[in-house]
Protein backbone atom coordinates (compact mmCIF):
# COMPACT_ATOMS: atom_id res chain seq x y z
CA UNK A 1 0.00 0.00 0.00
CA UNK A 2 1.47 3.04 -1.01
CA UNK A 3 0.85 6.61 0.75
CA UNK A 4 -0.89 9.40 -0.91
CA UNK A 5 0.96 12.26 -2.72
CA UNK A 6 1.35 14.73 -0.04
CA UNK A 7 1.43 12.30 2.87
CA UNK A 8 3.36 13.27 6.19
CA UNK A 9 4.03 9.87 7.08
CA UNK A 10 7.93 8.97 7.26
CA UNK A 11 8.75 12.35 6.09
CA UNK A 12 11.27 14.40 8.05
CA UNK A 13 9.07 17.54 9.09
CA UNK A 14 10.71 21.40 10.37
CA UNK A 15 9.86 22.18 13.44
CA UNK A 16 7.79 25.25 13.30
CA UNK A 17 7.41 26.50 17.04
CA UNK A 18 11.24 26.48 17.79
CA UNK A 19 12.60 29.71 16.71
CA UNK A 20 9.58 32.09 18.91
CA UNK A 21 10.63 30.09 21.82
CA UNK A 22 14.64 29.95 21.24
CA UNK A 23 14.33 33.99 21.16
CA UNK A 24 12.66 34.21 24.27
CA UNK A 25 9.45 35.08 22.90
CA UNK A 26 7.41 32.58 24.51
CA UNK A 27 4.79 33.30 26.98
CA UNK A 28 3.75 31.50 30.23
CA UNK A 29 2.05 32.35 33.01
CA UNK A 30 3.96 35.15 34.37
CA UNK A 31 4.48 36.56 31.39
CA UNK A 32 1.15 37.40 30.52
CA UNK A 33 -0.14 41.30 31.04
CA UNK A 34 -2.95 40.89 32.72
CA UNK A 35 -2.97 43.37 36.12
CA UNK A 36 -4.58 40.86 38.30
CA UNK A 37 -4.30 40.12 42.91
CA UNK A 38 -1.71 38.11 43.67
CA UNK A 39 -2.52 35.10 45.62
CA UNK A 40 -0.11 32.83 48.53
CA UNK A 41 -0.84 30.04 50.27
CA UNK A 42 -0.83 28.78 54.11
CA UNK A 43 0.35 25.15 53.38
CA UNK A 44 0.65 22.71 56.81
CA UNK A 45 4.19 21.75 57.24
CA UNK A 46 2.57 18.46 59.21
CA UNK A 47 1.92 15.04 57.10
CA UNK A 48 -1.27 14.65 59.93
CA UNK A 49 -2.78 17.00 62.02
CA UNK A 50 -5.68 18.41 63.65
CA UNK A 51 -6.88 22.04 62.86
CA UNK A 52 -7.89 23.65 66.25
CA UNK A 53 -8.05 26.94 65.45
CA UNK A 54 -7.02 29.62 62.19
CA UNK A 55 -6.66 33.76 63.05
CA UNK A 56 -6.72 35.73 59.92
CA UNK A 57 -7.38 39.01 62.01
CA UNK A 58 -3.68 40.31 61.36
CA UNK A 59 -3.67 39.35 57.46
CA UNK A 60 -6.39 41.22 57.27
CA UNK A 61 -5.42 44.45 58.38
CA UNK A 62 -2.43 44.55 56.35
CA UNK A 63 -2.29 46.92 53.64
CA UNK A 64 -2.95 45.78 49.90
CA UNK A 65 -4.49 42.24 51.18
CA UNK A 66 -8.07 41.79 49.72
CA UNK A 67 -9.18 38.95 51.63
CA UNK A 68 -8.46 35.52 53.67
CA UNK A 69 -10.11 32.60 52.40
CA UNK A 70 -10.14 29.49 54.94
CA UNK A 71 -12.16 26.71 55.02
CA UNK A 72 -14.93 28.32 56.99
CA UNK A 73 -15.21 31.21 55.20
CA UNK A 74 -15.95 28.76 52.01
CA UNK A 75 -17.88 26.31 54.04
CA UNK A 76 -20.69 24.76 51.41
CA UNK A 77 -19.76 27.25 48.20
CA UNK A 78 -18.17 24.86 46.71
CA UNK A 79 -17.44 21.08 46.43
CA UNK A 80 -14.56 19.26 47.08
CA UNK A 81 -12.20 18.37 44.15
CA UNK A 82 -12.63 14.78 42.91
CA UNK A 83 -10.77 13.55 39.98
CA UNK A 84 -13.40 11.09 38.92
CA UNK A 85 -11.15 10.64 35.60
CA UNK A 86 -9.51 8.19 37.71
CA UNK A 87 -12.43 6.06 38.98
CA UNK A 88 -13.29 5.56 35.14
CA UNK A 89 -12.07 1.61 34.64
CA UNK A 90 -13.08 0.09 30.73
CA UNK A 91 -15.05 -2.96 31.63
CA UNK A 92 -13.38 -5.68 30.58
CA UNK A 93 -10.15 -4.96 32.65
CA UNK A 94 -12.77 -4.51 35.32
CA UNK A 95 -13.60 -7.87 34.64
CA UNK A 96 -10.13 -8.89 34.49
CA UNK A 97 -8.43 -7.93 37.18
CA UNK A 98 -11.50 -6.69 39.71
CA UNK A 99 -9.52 -3.22 40.70
CA UNK A 100 -9.98 -1.15 43.96
CA UNK A 101 -10.23 2.42 43.08
CA UNK A 102 -10.60 4.66 46.51
CA UNK A 103 -10.34 8.13 45.32
CA UNK A 104 -10.64 10.67 47.81
CA UNK A 105 -12.75 13.91 47.57
CA UNK A 106 -9.89 16.82 48.09
CA UNK A 107 -11.49 19.72 50.13
CA UNK A 108 -10.32 23.24 48.72
CA UNK A 109 -9.00 23.79 52.43
CA UNK A 110 -8.68 21.60 54.82
CA UNK A 111 -11.46 21.25 56.94
CA UNK A 112 -10.81 20.37 60.55
CA UNK A 113 -8.22 17.53 59.81
CA UNK A 114 -4.79 18.10 57.30
CA UNK A 115 -3.36 14.87 55.50
CA UNK A 116 -0.59 15.82 53.54
CA UNK A 117 2.09 17.71 53.90
CA UNK A 118 1.76 21.16 51.89
CA UNK A 119 -2.10 21.11 51.87
CA UNK A 120 -3.56 24.48 52.01
CA UNK A 121 -5.45 25.78 55.10
CA UNK A 122 -5.69 29.53 53.81
CA UNK A 123 -5.76 31.74 50.56
CA UNK A 124 -4.54 35.14 50.79
CA UNK A 125 -5.49 37.54 48.16
CA UNK A 126 -3.58 40.50 47.81
CA UNK A 127 -2.00 43.33 45.59
CA UNK A 128 0.94 41.97 44.74
CA UNK A 129 2.59 38.20 45.73
CA UNK A 130 4.89 40.27 48.12
CA UNK A 131 2.10 41.46 50.20
CA UNK A 132 0.29 38.33 50.54
CA UNK A 133 3.30 36.60 51.32
CA UNK A 134 3.72 38.20 53.85
CA UNK A 135 0.64 38.49 54.92
CA UNK A 136 0.14 34.63 54.75
CA UNK A 137 3.47 34.76 57.25
CA UNK A 138 1.23 36.37 59.77
CA UNK A 139 -2.03 33.36 59.38
CA UNK A 140 -1.98 32.08 62.92
CA UNK A 141 -2.89 28.32 62.94
CA UNK A 142 -2.90 26.12 65.78
CA UNK A 143 -2.63 22.59 65.20
CA UNK A 144 -2.82 19.49 67.32
CA UNK A 145 -0.38 16.95 65.08
CA UNK A 146 -1.68 13.36 64.62
CA UNK A 147 0.38 10.24 64.07
CA UNK A 148 1.62 9.54 59.98
CA UNK A 149 2.88 6.81 58.21
CA UNK A 150 5.18 7.60 54.99
CA UNK A 151 6.53 4.16 54.50
CA UNK A 152 4.49 1.99 52.03
CA UNK A 153 5.00 -0.84 54.10
CA UNK A 154 4.53 -0.13 57.01
CA UNK A 155 1.36 1.72 55.94
CA UNK A 156 -0.12 -1.95 54.80
CA UNK A 157 0.01 -2.96 58.67
CA UNK A 158 -3.03 -3.21 60.96
CA UNK A 159 -1.42 -1.19 63.50
CA UNK A 160 -0.46 1.59 61.09
CA UNK A 161 -1.85 4.86 61.62
CA UNK A 162 -4.55 5.58 59.21
CA UNK A 163 -3.44 8.39 56.18
CA UNK A 164 -7.73 8.94 56.09
CA UNK A 165 -9.45 8.67 60.11
CA UNK A 166 -12.22 6.80 59.64
CA UNK A 167 -11.28 4.23 56.96
CA UNK A 168 -10.61 0.44 57.70
CA UNK A 169 -7.17 0.85 55.84
CA UNK A 170 -4.49 2.32 54.09
CA UNK A 171 -5.07 1.13 50.56
CA UNK A 172 -6.01 3.47 47.86
CA UNK A 173 -5.43 0.99 44.69
CA UNK A 174 -5.16 -2.67 44.20
CA UNK A 175 -5.38 -4.98 41.47
CA UNK A 176 -5.53 -8.93 41.30
CA UNK A 177 -3.65 -10.27 38.53
CA UNK A 178 -1.64 -13.26 37.32
CA UNK A 179 -0.82 -15.78 34.68
CA UNK A 180 -0.35 -19.55 35.48
CA UNK A 181 0.89 -20.82 38.39
CA UNK A 182 3.43 -18.39 39.90
CA UNK A 183 4.05 -20.58 43.04
CA UNK A 184 4.51 -23.92 41.44
CA UNK A 185 7.13 -22.33 39.49
CA UNK A 186 8.86 -20.93 42.09
CA UNK A 187 9.07 -24.59 43.73
CA UNK A 188 10.28 -25.99 40.40
CA UNK A 189 12.78 -24.01 39.55
CA UNK A 190 16.38 -25.15 39.77
CA UNK A 191 17.50 -21.72 41.13
CA UNK A 192 15.49 -18.70 42.84
CA UNK A 193 17.25 -15.73 42.90
CA UNK A 194 15.34 -13.38 46.03
CA UNK A 195 15.93 -9.89 46.20
CA UNK A 196 14.86 -6.85 46.83
CA UNK A 197 14.65 -3.51 44.99
CA UNK A 198 13.69 0.05 45.88
CA UNK A 199 13.03 2.66 43.27
CA UNK A 200 13.29 6.26 45.00
CA UNK A 201 10.62 8.94 44.59
CA UNK A 202 10.43 11.14 41.72
CA UNK A 203 9.45 14.49 41.58
CA UNK A 204 8.39 16.28 37.83
CA UNK A 205 10.08 19.41 38.63
CA UNK A 206 9.22 21.62 35.73
CA UNK A 207 11.12 24.58 34.61
CA UNK A 208 8.29 26.35 35.16
CA UNK A 209 6.00 25.28 38.17
CA UNK A 210 2.25 25.36 37.97
CA UNK A 211 0.18 28.70 37.76
CA UNK A 212 -2.56 30.35 36.06
CA UNK A 213 -4.47 33.47 35.50
CA UNK A 214 -8.69 34.09 35.79
CA UNK A 215 -10.16 36.70 34.60
CA UNK A 216 -13.77 37.35 34.64
CA UNK A 217 -15.99 39.41 32.09
CA UNK A 218 -17.52 41.96 33.78
CA UNK A 219 -20.67 41.83 31.26
CA UNK A 220 -21.30 38.43 30.87
CA UNK A 221 -20.03 36.74 34.07
CA UNK A 222 -17.84 34.18 31.92
CA UNK A 223 -14.65 33.39 33.09
CA UNK A 224 -11.19 32.95 31.32
CA UNK A 225 -8.67 31.02 32.61
CA UNK A 226 -4.68 31.02 31.21
CA UNK A 227 -3.17 27.81 32.36
CA UNK A 228 0.26 26.26 32.70
CA UNK A 229 -1.91 23.07 32.25
CA UNK A 230 -1.67 20.06 30.29
CA UNK A 231 -5.19 19.40 30.01
CA UNK A 232 -7.66 22.03 29.63
CA UNK A 233 -10.57 20.70 29.07
CA UNK A 234 -10.60 18.61 31.88
CA UNK A 235 -10.12 21.75 33.69
CA UNK A 236 -12.57 23.34 32.01
CA UNK A 237 -15.12 20.79 32.94
CA UNK A 238 -14.07 20.70 36.41
CA UNK A 239 -14.11 24.31 36.95
CA UNK A 240 -17.95 24.45 35.41
CA UNK A 241 -19.24 21.75 37.85
CA UNK A 242 -17.68 22.97 40.68
CA UNK A 243 -18.57 26.41 39.70
CA UNK A 244 -22.48 25.62 38.47
CA UNK A 245 -21.84 27.20 35.63
CA UNK A 246 -22.20 25.96 32.01
CA UNK A 247 -19.19 24.60 30.14
CA UNK A 248 -19.14 27.31 27.57
CA UNK A 249 -19.04 29.93 30.05
CA UNK A 250 -15.53 29.13 31.06
CA UNK A 251 -12.57 29.53 29.11
CA UNK A 252 -9.23 27.59 29.33
CA UNK A 253 -6.18 29.02 27.52
CA UNK A 254 -3.17 26.52 27.89
CA UNK A 255 -0.46 28.95 27.20
CA UNK A 256 3.24 27.87 26.29
CA UNK A 257 4.22 25.59 29.02
CA UNK A 258 7.78 24.98 30.68
CA UNK A 259 7.66 21.45 31.00
CA UNK A 260 5.25 19.20 32.57
CA UNK A 261 6.12 15.46 32.78
CA UNK A 262 2.69 14.21 33.71
CA UNK A 263 2.52 16.96 36.87
CA UNK A 264 0.50 19.17 34.80
CA UNK A 265 -2.24 16.58 33.67
CA UNK A 266 -4.01 16.23 36.76
CA UNK A 267 -6.49 19.11 38.92
CA UNK A 268 -5.40 20.44 42.12
CA UNK A 269 -7.68 22.35 44.29
CA UNK A 270 -5.60 25.73 43.52
CA UNK A 271 -6.95 25.52 40.51
CA UNK A 272 -10.50 25.72 41.68
CA UNK A 273 -10.03 28.06 44.14
CA UNK A 274 -7.93 31.08 41.94
CA UNK A 275 -11.22 30.96 39.60
CA UNK A 276 -13.31 31.08 42.64
CA UNK A 277 -11.54 34.14 44.26
CA UNK A 278 -11.99 36.05 40.70
CA UNK A 279 -15.72 35.59 40.30
CA UNK A 280 -16.00 36.96 43.98
CA UNK A 281 -14.02 39.47 44.01
CA UNK A 282 -15.03 40.53 40.58
CA UNK A 283 -10.95 40.88 39.48
CA UNK A 284 -8.07 38.91 37.66
CA UNK A 285 -6.47 37.05 39.96
CA UNK A 286 -2.95 34.97 39.65
CA UNK A 287 -0.97 32.62 41.24
CA UNK A 288 2.26 31.16 40.35
CA UNK A 289 3.80 28.73 42.53
CA UNK A 290 7.38 29.02 43.93
CA UNK A 291 10.07 25.70 43.88
CA UNK A 292 9.05 24.88 47.51
CA UNK A 293 5.40 24.62 46.52
CA UNK A 294 6.33 22.75 43.44
CA UNK A 295 8.59 20.40 45.60
CA UNK A 296 5.67 19.75 48.31
CA UNK A 297 2.33 20.45 46.86
CA UNK A 298 2.30 19.21 43.50
CA UNK A 299 2.49 15.36 42.34
CA UNK A 300 5.14 13.09 43.00
CA UNK A 301 5.83 10.31 40.68
CA UNK A 302 6.59 6.42 41.42
CA UNK A 303 8.42 5.05 45.07
CA UNK A 304 8.46 1.57 45.20
CA UNK A 305 9.60 -1.90 46.16
CA UNK A 306 10.03 -5.08 44.77
CA UNK A 307 10.51 -7.95 46.27
CA UNK A 308 10.89 -11.44 44.16
CA UNK A 309 9.22 -14.04 44.65
CA UNK A 310 6.58 -12.51 46.38
CA UNK A 311 6.29 -14.07 49.96
CA UNK A 312 2.73 -15.19 51.04
CA UNK A 313 0.68 -13.04 53.33
CA UNK A 314 -0.01 -13.58 56.99
CA UNK A 315 -2.84 -15.93 55.77
CA UNK A 316 -1.16 -17.73 53.03
CA UNK A 317 -3.14 -16.01 50.50
CA UNK A 318 -1.65 -14.91 47.42
CA UNK A 319 -1.17 -10.73 48.16
CA UNK A 320 -4.52 -8.46 46.22
CA UNK A 321 -1.33 -6.28 45.40
CA UNK A 322 -0.15 -9.37 42.24
CA UNK A 323 1.96 -12.27 42.53
CA UNK A 324 5.54 -11.47 42.19
CA UNK A 325 5.64 -7.84 42.94
CA UNK A 326 5.09 -5.25 45.58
Amino acid sequence: MTEPPGSLIGRSLRRVEDERLLRGRGRYVDDLPVEALEVAFVRSVHAHTRIVSIDVTSALSMPGVATVYTAESMAGRMPPLLNTEELRVPPLLEEKVAPLVRIQPMPLRAEGEVILVGQPVAMVVASSRYLAEDAAEVVEVDYEPLPAVTDPDEALLPEAPRVLSGEDDNIGMHVRHGKGNADRAFAEAAVVVEDTFVSHRYVPSPLEPRGLVAQPDPFTGTLTIWSSTQTPHRMRDHLAEALGVPNDDVRVVAVDTGGGFGQKGVLYVEELLVPFAALELGRAVRWVEDRLENLTSSSHARSRCTTSPRPPTATGASSPFGTGSW
